[in-house]
Formats: structure tokens, C-alpha cells, sequence
């Protein structure tokens, strides 16, 4: 039975913005503005008499909509905070937002791996989101770069990114806090378990 590895994890650099923030604007706004905007129609009397407000119509409409907004931003919230890069057992598990990828090492193309900053390598940059989560801060999940190849993003900065090509054509990128020590662990235990095959 081979012998488990104790798990590594890896920090994953905090972002510019605060995910949090950004997200409480883009979808609390948004949800707030909607609300008032129902209840400036009903007040105003631009609706049929039937509907005019009342304390039983006010309150069907105002309970759902501050459920569906506390239950929204709580997601979001805890969402944006689950940010995980951990090695274990000769397999990369990212935890990126809602979405979780575990790979083994065997998967990457150690040797095309690089570190690279998004701004300067475009052909990188995530362009089409394809079941992932963006926001300024915060790109997580599925994406798809301009050439349209797969990609699962763990993003928070985009100055200095892990790019791990998938032997099967995808790629995985990582904002890790130090990428080229992520790089060495996998390439050591890439080197460890050849060896001990």
C-alpha cells in the first residue's frame, strides 16, 4: 500500500477588491432597485384598482423579494470566500468559489507549465465564462480563453498566474501567492511518484 503524503496547501493571493463588496454591489443594488421600483408602481396607482396597495399585498410582495435578497447574498458571500488550493496524495484539489476540480499531477503537462501574468500573455486571459463565476476580484470555475480552450480558473490577481496545460488539451490556472513553489511541489512529486514506479 503506498504510503499518503501529508497535504500541502498553498495560499492563494488575496485580491485587489474585495469580492464581497463588489458582489454585494452588482447583485444587492440591482435587487433594491427592483423592490422600489414595484412599490413606487403600486403607490402610484399605475396599476388596476384590484392590485392597489395594501398592507396584505405590500407584504406578499416584500417578504419573497427580502428572502430571495438575504438568501442571494449569503450564497455570494459564502462563495466568494471559499478559495483553496491543496496537494494531497499526488492530486491538486482547487476549491475556487463554488466550484471544486481535483486533478492528479499526472493529468498536467508539468514541462509546458508556466507562470506568466495575464496582462502581457492574452492568450491566457479568461474570455468566455462556460459555468464559472466572474467578478472584479474574483474569476472562478469554467472559462473559456480567445481560442476557445477550457480552462478551470482560480483567479484573484492576474500579475503573476500559474498556467498548468492538461494533457488532454485544457488548462488550469491559479493565482497561488507563490506560484513557482506550487510549480516546484508539483514537479517534485511528479518526479517522486515516478520513481517510486
Amino acid at each position: 500500500m503506498p504510503r499518503q503524503s501529508a497535504p500541502r496547501e498553498f495560499a492563494v493571493t488575496l485580491p485587489t477588491r474585495d469580492p464581497r463588496l463588489v458582489a454585494f454591489f452588482l447583485i444587492a443594488i440591482p435587487e433594491l432597485l427592483a423592490f422600489a421600483a414595484v412599490f413606487v408602481a403600486l403607490r402610484s396607482g399605475h396599476v388596476a384598482p384590484a392590485l392597489q396597495p395594501s398592507v396584505f399585498v405590500n407584504g406578499l410582495i416584500a417578504v419573497p423579494m427580502a428572502v430571495i435578497l438575504a438568501i442571494t447574498i449569503a450564497i455570494v458571500f459564502w462563495a466568494v470566500q471559499r478559495r483553496q488550493i491543496v496537494l494531497r496524495d499526488g492530486v491538486l484539489d482547487v476549491t475556487a468559489a463554488m466550484f471544486r476540480r481535483k486533478l492528479p499531477i499526472t493529468a498536467f503537462d508539468l514541462d509546458k507549465a508556466l507562470v506568466v501574468n495575464l496582462d502581457e500573455r492574452k492568450e491566457w486571459r479568461p474570455f468566455l465564462k462556460s459555468g464559472g463565476f466572474g467578478i472584479p476580484g474574483l474569476s472562478a470555475g469554467w472559462f473559456r480563453n480567445r481560442s476557445f480552450v477550457k480552462m478551470f480558473c482560480l483567479l484573484t490577481v492576474r500579475s503573476h498566474v500559474l498556467v498548468l496545460p492538461e494533457l488532454t488539451g485544457g488548462a488550469t490556472l491559479l493565482s497561488a501567492e507563490r506560484p513557482q513553489q506550487l510549480l516546484d511541489a508539483l514537479r517534485e512529486t511528479a518526479d517522486a511518484s515516478r520513481r517510486a514506479s
